[in-house]
């Protein structure tokens, strides 16, 4: 396999992101490489050798998670975020971010109190956890907010998978018992903002984008998904 078509598929292979060849010579961005900080993923056969490849230490075990949602809490997000930066800019990709709020979340406490309400956030959490991919990313930013962040991919590949989500998340039905102690079949729905992070952008801009995504598809209604534009 030519050496150049090989790297062009590992660059397409989460955290794959160091290669040493049999001759101990690193490769990676024309950046020098602390190898302390990385560690020994699989080796591959070439016609020129070997090739080794590393992977980056992100050992999600040690970030921390929200103990109601299971999902990475925001010091989690927060923690990450530069590094999910620093790999868009140094590949030149692009990861797609999503916040979400789920709708009519007081009438929801007002109604069945705050108990049941985090049972059926938590469910929800589940729900998006199934529905997105190892490398994606999602956290609880606080209270009814979540985000969901896309790892190197586009807006165009990404909104069909976000508009299922959206979708799973109405279909579901829970039955709960109201505050006055009646018995009740609801459903919850989600709002949706989504916009891009790139290399020539801020991760922070890129999150302020999609809270504003968000806000509008607050104000249309609710239960909708929408894009961030200028």
């Amino acid at each position: 396999m030519d050496n150049e078509l090989l790297l062009a598929i590992l660059s397409q292979i989460e955290e794959a992101v160091v290669i040493e060849n049999d001759d101990n010579t690193i490769i990676y961005q024309n950046r020098e490489i602390n190898l302390e900080d990385f560690t020994l993923n699989k080796v591959i056969k070439i016609p020129e050798g070997y090739l080794k490849i590393y992977s980056k230490n992100l050992n999600k075990n040690l970030l921390h998670k929200d103990k109601v949602t299971g999902l990475y809490d925001r010091n989690a997000l927060e923690t990450q975020l530069s590094v999910f930066e620093e790999k868009v800019k140094a590949q030149d990709s692009t990861d797609v971010i999503t916040f979400i709020d789920i709708d009519n979340l007081k009438r929801l406490n007002d109604t069945l109190g705050h108990y049941t309400v985090d049972q059926i956030i938590a469910n929800t959490c589940k729900i998006i956890s199934s529905l997105i991919r190892e490398t994606d990313f999602a956290a609880r930013y606080g209270g009814d907010e979540l985000i969901v962040i896309f790892r190197n991919t586009t807006i165009d590949k990404c909104l069909p998978k976000i508009e299922f989500i959206r979708k799973t998340i109405c279909e579901y039905e829970y039955y709960v018992k109201t505050l006055n102690k009646e018995d009740k079949m609801i459903s919850i729905s989600c709002s949706f903002g989504v916009s891009l992070a790139t290399s020539k952008k801020s991760y922070i801009d890129a999150l302020k984008e999609a809270d504003e995504a968000l806000y509008q598809s607050k104000t249309l209604g609710k239960n909708r998904v929408s894009v961030f534009k200028k």
